[in-house]
């Protein structure tokens, strides 16, 4: 996952969650606690930190697109970017949790606004570049690169990206769940 745009993508995931939890949190008004806050945090520790830290740990140069060499960086501030990637599912939750208690789909929309165009906008820029499998060196010495599909990074990103797929899916599921036995109170 791009260094760049995984916090950004924890964090609309964490506007989403809020979103499906609006019948709790407009019933839980008086604590910022909530199950569904619970299941981002679950979601954040379990899936999306892992992830992100997995690509920032085996593949840093791909996760920083070759635009910084990841070999001068300190390994305290990858292990803060790992942080990061995890607590930013609960961050995206707690930004929306107020709109999505009112139901204000203008609101969260506007939470979500900023960090959907700028998560798109450096993907779509960066993209030639993480179609390919290097280190810093080999990228910027037009040497020794390859393509990411059928690499072992290749396989990292789709394995990772059904990971994620599932956990989200079932993150979902799980709100949903809380949601439908308010309901039936």
């Amino acid at each position: 996952m791009p260094a760049l745009s995984a916090p950004l993508l924890g964090f609309l995931a964490g506007i989403v969650f809020a979103w499906l939890g609006s019948e709790e949190l407009s019933r839980k008004s008086h604590t910022p606690l909530s199950r569904s806050l619970l299941v981002a945090c679950l979601f954040g520790a379990l899936v999306h930190g892992p992830i992100a830290g997995y690509f920032l740990g085996f593949s840093p140069d791909w996760a920083f697109a070759y635009a910084i060499d990841s070999s001068q960086l300190p390994s305290s501030a990858v292990i803060a970017l790992a942080m990061l990637n995890t607590a930013v599912v609960p961050l995206g939750f707690l930004a929306a949790r107020s709109g999505s208690r009112r139901r204000r789909v203008q609101t969260v929309v506007r939470i979500a606004a900023a960090p959907a165009a700028i998560g798109l906008i450096a993907v779509v820029t960066t993209l030639p570049r993480l179609g390919t499998n290097a280190s810093y060196a080999q990228f910027h010495g037009d040497f020794g690169k390859a393509a990411v599909p059928g690499s072992s990074l290749g396989y990292a990103i789709l394995i990772m990206g059904t990971i994620f797929v599932l956990g989200f899916a079932w993150s979902v599921h799980c709100i949903r769940r809380i949601q439908i036995a308010l309901q039936d109170d």
